[in-house]
């Protein structure tokens, strides 16, 4: 929607390689097509400026946008390796925010205060499974490729989420109704601990905030080798856990051991209990909140964060009383973010983020 007369668009993009923009558009009883004469890239902003030969005058355009870009792994979509059940290296692809990563898959404005309805159509071929933060989904098959379309919520941008991997090397278990986790066929191991904790969680937030039952996520995702973006999506959770095969460290987020997801009743201390709880009811809290409220700008992301941290302590302590969890919360986090003020070592949380 073009509200004053510009010869020029400015949006964000990273790595991106634009080769062609076609806009279309009606204004004053006439049709207007055209195409950008210049396409310039301010790399140091992560902005490409789009210039055309004639004005844009105020009315409604369509701008398609023809582009390449790159599967790597410091935002937008990346590339996770795995070992499979028949010892073969395999690639799960997934879409790894890190708050400003989606410019790096699709030129647009990435600003959290700004949200809209998304139309994400994906083509891979029809062995693999793909999942995103949909409220309606549908599926084509036209050998050898399978054809999937997603359209969400009116989201902000950096909470898109889609996950692509091979449907023979991943399979969900799903101890509850409309509740699936995935994981990993080769982890035969003990998953009933982690499952009831997770089902005490999603039951307790619902009674807690008077959802209905389905309000919340019902796919979540045990990937190895992924690392945490930090960014909780609408509709599924996923957890990073670590691979013992193909490590990748990344020291801006937290990376999950694939054991520390697995709690075993008869051999693991009551400590790991906790703090598995912890992790599960951070992610599935700040799925609830992390997508009713979106911050104006990134310098107020913190409190995303800090809500969700929060709640979910408070989630555990309620189905764990005997566990002390809030007391342990004051403890571990409350004193350490009143010392680290105090130490003069870190920037305010409200500090400006350019």
């Amino acid at each position: 929607m073009i509200l004053k007369a510009t010869q020029n668009i400015s949006l964000h993009s990273a790595n991106l390689e634009i080769t062609e923009v076609i806009f279309t558009g009606k204004t004053d009883s006439y049709l207007i097509v055209g195409k950008a004469r210049n396409i310039s890239y301010i790399h140091e902003l992560q902005i490409v400026v789009l210039d055309f030969s004639e004005v844009l005058r105020p009315g409604n355009y369509t701008l398609s946008i023809t582009y390449t870009g790159v599967i790597a792994n410091d935002g937008g979509f990346v590339k996770v390796s795995y070992i499979n059940k028949i010892g073969e290296k395999k690639w799960l692809f997934v879409t790894n925010n890190s708050a400003i990563g989606m410019r790096r898959l699709f030129p647009c404005w990435d600003e959290p205060g700004l949200k809209t309805e998304f139309v994400i159509v994906v083509n891979v071929p029809e062995y693999y499974n793909v999942f995103s933060n949909s409220f309606l989904f549908t599926s084509m098959s036209k050998s050898p490729l399978t054809t999937h379309c997603i359209v969400t919520s009116e989201i902000p941008t950096y909470r898109i989420g889609i996950v692509i991997f091979d449907k023979h090397d991943y399979t969900d278990i799903s101890p509850i109704q409309n509740f699936k986790l995935w994981r990993r066929e080769l982890m035969e191991v003990q998953w009933d601990q982690i499952l009831r904790l997770i089902e005490d969680v999603i039951r307790t937030v619902e009674h807690t905030w008077q959802l209905q039952e389905g309000d919340l996520l019902r796919n979540q995702f045990a990937i190895a080798g992924l690392t945490d973006d930090g960014v909780d999506k609408l509709a599924f959770i996923l957890y990073s856990i670590y691979c013992e095969y193909f490590y990748i460290t990344n020291h801006l987020y937290v990376v999950f051991r694939e054991e520390d997801i697995i709690y075993n009743e008869k051999i693991d201390p009551i400590a790991r209990k906790i703090e598995l709880s912890r992790k599960i009811g951070r992610k599935v809290v700040g799925q609830l909140f992390g997508t009713a409220v979106s911050p104006s700008w990134w310098s107020c992301m913190w409190l995303n964060e800090g809500i969700a941290t929060l709640f979910g302590v408070y989630t555990i302590n309620q189905i764990m009383p005997e566990s002390r969890m809030l007391d342990l919360f004051v403890v571990q986090t409350q004193q350490e973010s009143l010392r680290l003020d105090d130490s003069q070592v870190m920037n305010p949380l409200g500090s400006e983020v350019n």
